[in-house]
């Protein structure tokens, strides 16, 4: 025997009586242990009736043990019945199945139901067989995997797609929007490479980002199908540190329609700004009453060199005090303005003076933009 060996052997015979059963003291530890284990114990009889319960089975139910000990196993768990029971214990004496763990849910005192795991082994003492029972209260677990699976599945279903990607650029998790999106399975995508959809970003930018820690990242960038259509997207990027292990997270939304859209609208402008500029008619923008823009006929018009000889004045500013009614210029391009904000449009006769003082009349089409 070596010297550990025979530490343990003699340790052990400490627990026992020469008669080879367990001292006082060890029979007190051990049912102290069983007492005021953190998990409620309890010992259940052929009958269904508690043989034993211990502090913790009694404060996880709210129950007094001298109640707790007249009920019977289906007055705390509602999903078992006295019929059931009895074919369980009929089951656990024939099979002599050695411990079993199951999730069940028990009553309270005042009703309210909460998880528990069970694990439980069936005993023989002399002639009488029980079941012993250790229960946890897993409240706490199942609602953090409630959460948990919350969470997926908004993660799952999001609108926008999302791909979870290792510190090699690779994927360790992609969404469903992000699968349609690139046209690929789940299985072919998780085996590609961020550079694999993004033909504008080299493994080189990735592995700088990855050196450099950047925390969030907000770009347009583009994504290529697995047909070879490349659309632009809008990336919303941050880097993660979980279990010491980096992960970088990003929310990618397709915007295509934003991007022609704009095109659309700057296809617009453009062809606005030509008719604006090459107009045989003098043009002229009012804002908040004065001038902001011009096309190259008011300049000629005006025999001005620039619009900036004009721009940010009153039009009263490029006439002469009075109009022709007698009425201060000042005045009546005020009332005109007011008018045409209200009817949308107004046509009228003005006259205005050039940069070199000369008076000259004009039919005015002013409408509101």
């Amino acid at each position: 025997m070596t010297s550990t060996e025979s530490q343990v052997h003699s340790g052990s015979q400490a627990w026992f009586t020469s008669e080879n059963t367990l001292t006082k003291d060890t029979l007190q530890l051990f049912l102290s242990s069983i007492e005021y284990a953190p998990e409620g114990v309890f010992i259940i009889a052929h009958d269904g009736g508690f043989f034993y319960v211990n502090e913790q089975a009694c404060l996880s139910l709210g129950h007094h043990r001298d109640e707790l000990m007249t009920f019977k196993l289906w007055d705390i768990d509602p999903d078992i019945s006295q019929e059931a029971w009895n074919t369980l214990w009929q089951r656990f004496q024939k099979n002599k199945v050695p411990v079993h763990q199951v999730e069940a849910i028990h009553r309270r005192k005042d009703g309210s139901l909460f998880p528990v795991e069970i694990s439980a082994k069936h005993l023989w003492l002399a002639d009488a067989d029980y079941h012993v029972a250790f229960v946890r209260d897993i409240s706490d677990r199942k609602q953090a995997e409630e959460s948990l699976h919350m969470y997926q599945f908004f993660m799952e279903h999001a609108p926008d797609a999302v791909f979870l990607m290792t510190i090699d650029g690779g994927f360790s998790y992609v969404n469903d929007k992000a699968c349609r999106s690139l046209g690929y399975t789940r299985q072919e995508l998780m085996g590609l490479k961020v550079w694999d959809i993004d033909p504008v970003f080299p493994k080189a930018r990735w592995d700088t980002i990855i050196a450099s820690k950047v925390d969030t990242v907000f770009t347009e960038t583009l994504h290529r199908r697995k047909d070879g259509v490349v659309f632009p997207v809008e990336v919303s990027a941050k880097h993660l540190w979980l279990a010491e292990k980096d992960h970088h997270v990003a929310f990618v939304r397709d915007i295509s329609e934003r991007k022609q859209a704009e095109a659309a609208i700057q296809e617009r402008e453009a062809r606005f700004r030509s008719l604006f500029e090459k107009s045989a008619d003098a043009i002229l923008l009012l804002e908040n009453g004065v001038f902001t823009d011009c096309n190259q006929a008011a300049i000629h018009m005006m025999r001005a060199t620039d619009k900036s000889q004009f721009l940010s004045l009153h039009p009263s500013a490029l006439s002469p005090a009075y109009q022709p009614d007698g009425r201060p210029s000042y005045e009546k391009a005020e009332e005109i303005i007011r008018a045409t904000l209200e009817k949308g449009n107004n046509r009228f006769e003005w006259i205005h003076r050039r940069t070199d003082g000369e008076d000259f009349p004009v039919e005015v089409l002013l409408t509101t933009i």
